[in-house]
């Protein structure tokens, strides 16, 4: 039984060696653990963006990361970091100069206790 008393410890000092070691065990027993690559659901496509427009990585994009859409819903217009070059025209013939925000991810329909 528990009295809800606070034992101050983080999840890391109490949780996290607790799942390490279960983690390092199951990982020995291959018939518990499948090491197969991670393959997303259907209709689900991993798409690369540049980390400052938010539009699909061209090889002239240098910052970029990863990130997951329903099919049908992922960005088709491409960076435009051309460089010095690029820049100059922007300057001279205008363009959104402002960084884009990353896609915001949907809450769930019923989430009474989710933080505003």
């Amino acid at each position: 039984m528990t009295d809800y008393s606070d034992i101050r410890l983080s999840g890391a000092q109490t949780a996290a060696p607790i799942w390490t070691e279960f983690m390092k065990k199951a990982v020995a027993l291959p018939q518990l653990f499948r090491r197969q690559g991670f393959r997303p659901a259907r209709g689900v496509v991993d798409v690369r963006l540049d980390k400052i427009t938010n539009r699909l990585a061209t090889p002239s994009c240098p910052d970029t990361y990863t990130t997951a859409f329903v099919a049908g819903t992922e960005p088709h217009d491409t960076c435009d970091q051309g460089g010095v070059v690029q820049g100059f025209f922007s300057r001279i013939f205008g363009g959104d100069s402002q960084k884009a925000l990353p896609p915001r991810i949907a809450e769930p329909a019923d989430c009474r206790r989710c933080p505003r």
